[in-house]
């Protein structure tokens, strides 16, 4: 940080402490005498003009201090090890903690300032707790601002991304859209015809087995397995029965090439005769 915002951060105006010391005040709820003598350490850094001419007041506690009576606010000293002194009197404070030798509810419901130089320890506690809170503020508004930039260099990196997709979707003469859509419908295609296929196996099956259910019927020596019986191949409904059906009858016919003479039996020859002119 640059040392002028470095100053303009440790300028603490005079209503702004107060209004933080009366906070601290009531919070820890100091008796009367107490909260005076801390109301006055408190009056001579931002309105006594010569405050070393108090009893009991010790100027080290101040010292990098500026005093601006006039404009009423004070300059504290812009260097990073003041700043943190300051705070790390406060952090007891602002992390809720209790003080050192005390218990919680001593801590968060009494608190005495007997002499001018506790007083003097007061104000500077509270003068951290402003430091604190101020850069705290600083802090969350840089970080906003980071986010704001990042956000909008999100934006324009996709409004540019969208723009040269655009361009190459008019040279190309297809959108990705439309690429999109001819993906699913090609896949839509394929699973229906899957299931076109799976459904005419499944007919075909289905018809081969009433078919030969109605072969069995019709058959009278069909020696297919009776119902409770294990199930077993029909003989006279496959393909070997017929096959074996067709050699007897060719066995049983004799050859059209020979005669009706040369036939060994003559009765029961079933062979076309040439008749006798």
């Amino acid at each position: 940080m640059k040392s002028d915002c470095r100053k303009d951060i440790c300028i603490i105006e005079s209503a702004c402490l107060y209004a933080t010391l009366e906070n601290y005040l009531r919070q820890h709820r100091f008796c009367g005498e107490c909260r005076i003598k801390v109301v006055k350490a408190y009056t001579l850094l931002v309105e006594e003009a010569d405050p070393s001419k108090e009893k009991g007041y010790v100027p080290a506690l101040y010292s990098g201090i500026k005093r601006c009576l006039q404009d009423k606010h004070i300059h504290l000293n812009p260097k990073t090890e003041y700043i943190t002194k300051l705070i790390n009197r406060a952090e007891p404070e602002l992390l809720g903690s209790p003080t050192t030798n005390s218990s919680p509810q001593v801590s968060r419901r009494e608190r005495h300032a007997k002499t001018l130089e506790i007083a003097q320890e007061e104000v500077l506690t509270c003068l951290g707790i402003c430091m604190y809170e101020r850069l705290n503020r600083l802090y969350m508004r840089v970080r906003e601002e980071e986010r704001t930039c990042q956000l909008f260099a999100a934006v324009a990196v996709h409004t540019l991304h969208r723009s040269f997709e655009t361009v190459v979707e008019k040279a190309r003469g297809v959108s990705q859209l439309e690429l999109l859509y001819e993906e699913f419908a090609r896949e839509e295609q394929a699973k229906q015809k899957h299931k076109e296929a799976k459904k005419s196996r499944r007919k075909r099956r289905k018809g081969k087995a009433l078919c030969e259910k109605a072969r069995c019927e019709f058959a009278p020596d069909c020696l297919c397995p009776a119902p409770g019986k294990p199930d077993g191949v029909c003989e006279c409904c496959s393909d070997d029965s017929d096959s074996r059906e067709d050699a007897l009858l060719d066995q049983s016919r004799c050859s059209s090439d020979l005669w009706a003479d040369d036939c060994d039996s003559k009765e029961l020859c079933k062979c076309d005769t040439v008749p006798d002119k």
